[in-house]
């Protein structure tokens, strides 16, 4: 008899308290119920993708691809539950009118993930427009870019990674190592350049100078600008490459 008052009682309540609480929830999701911000998504997912422009509006379009997929599933699955909502309208029945009163509660609950995913579709496609328009990209990327690129990507991410490695014990990994010479990097001249530029820095921080991440940036430069060729060279001793002859 007990659980039949407390049923009576959260019938009645609920809806009415729903109702009243449910626009303050549409608020604090608008302001706050995002999964990442767009600092998190350029500063984070951008830079974890790797070191180069051409690279960041790679992810920016991978991104955007996985978002575009979703909303599209989101799409249809929408007029699926409309169309449902239509015909228990039509039967007119209690049970077929409380069904359509849950679906169209759960497609009002939905619409917030896809404005946010609809939000984040579009932050992508700027930023990666941004970047083009920055960087002087073309439209069209070639395949030729897209390999020169990986070359700068896996010299500068090797060396970023030996740098840590060398900061943090001294040594460089096997793993860093094995990057490093896939590259045509030779780990032990890699741990020379490491080691000088923590010494440097630790030089700058005793005479209280503060390194910024732009000092490391183009630390990166300088070994990129180095090591440039040693992809291919790399590719010449695998005999994938023909040695250029000399003048």
């Amino acid at each position: 008899m007990a659980l039949d008052l407390i049923l009576k009682e959260v019938d009645s309540g609920l809806p009415a308290a729903l109702n009243e609480i449910w626009p303050i929830v549409e608020k604090a999701r608008a302001e706050m119920g995002i999964s990442q911000t767009t600092t998190e998504m350029t500063l984070g997912n951008l830079q974890f993708a790797g070191e180069t422009p051409i690279t960041y509006v790679q992810q920016c379009a991978a991104q955007a691809e996985q978002i575009a997929n979703a909303l599209h599933s989101s799409y249809w699955n929408l007029k699926k539950q409309k169309l449902k909502v239509q015909q228990l309208r039509e039967k007119g029945d209690e049970m077929s009118t409380l069904k359509a009163d849950q679906i169209e509660s759960d497609m009002r609950n939905s619409e917030h993930y896809i404005r946010t995913g609809y939000n984040n579709l579009v932050h992508y496609q700027e930023t990666a427009a941004l970047i083009r328009k920055k960087f002087n990209l073309p439209d069209d990327i070639s395949p030729q870019q897209l390999s020169e690129n990986s070359k700068r990507e896996h010299i500068r991410k090797a060396m970023r990674q030996a740098l840590r490695d060398v900061e943090n014990s001294g040594a460089i990994s096997k793993g860093v190592s094995e990057h490093l010479e896939q590259y045509g990097i030779h780990p032990m001249t890699a741990k020379v350049q490491c080691l000088q530029y923590r010494d440097l820095v630790h030089q700058m921080i005793q005479n209280n100078e503060a390194p910024t991440m732009e000092h490391l940036l183009d630390w990166l430069d300088q070994m990129e600008i180095v090591h440039a060729g040693a992809p291919d060279d790399m590719l010449r001793l695998m005999r994938l490459k023909d040695f250029e002859p000399e003048n």
